[in-house]
């Protein structure tokens, strides 16, 4: 068997990655949250919408990394056509594909939680509600 890596780059294509916050809604008289099950933290879309990609924490990190915005991800190329994630139907934001693709995790919520976001950003879910002094 042979294996050849044969690297595709297209400079005229640009990518643009979003980092997907998947925080919990709260009903407080029942004592549950709600949060969608995602495929992926990020999400990778090219500019022109065409293709998307799911790549992984380590993926990420790399590009972070990297001088210049230019990165080598380890991840397939979706074409858009193809692909029924939830987390795709949340960015395109149709209604009826987010009914269709996305699965709802219920589960227990007995205390209040905060959600890291990005740098000093923090999201709060209490059950029942408070002040915040700053």
């Amino acid at each position: 068997m042979i294996l050849l890596q044969i690297l595709l780059v297209d400079i005229s294509t640009s990518f643009d990655v979003y980092q997907a916050h998947n925080i919990p809604a709260l009903h407080p008289e029942l004592g549950v949250s709600y949060e969608y099950h995602l495929e992926g933290k990020y999400l990778v879309v090219s500019s022109d919408r065409q293709f998307f990609m799911l790549p992984d924490e380590q993926d990420i990190i790399a590009c972070t990394l990297t001088e210049g915005h230019w990165c080598q991800l380890q991840t397939a190329m979706h074409p858009v056509a193809r692909v029924n994630w939830c987390i795709t139907s949340m960015f395109k934001n149709d209604n009826q594909a987010i009914q269709q693709n996305c699965k709802i995790r219920m589960r227990r919520q007995t205390t209040n939680s905060a959600h890291h976001m990005v740098d000093h950003l923090w999201a709060i879910t209490t059950l029942n509600p408070i002040k915040l002094c700053i």
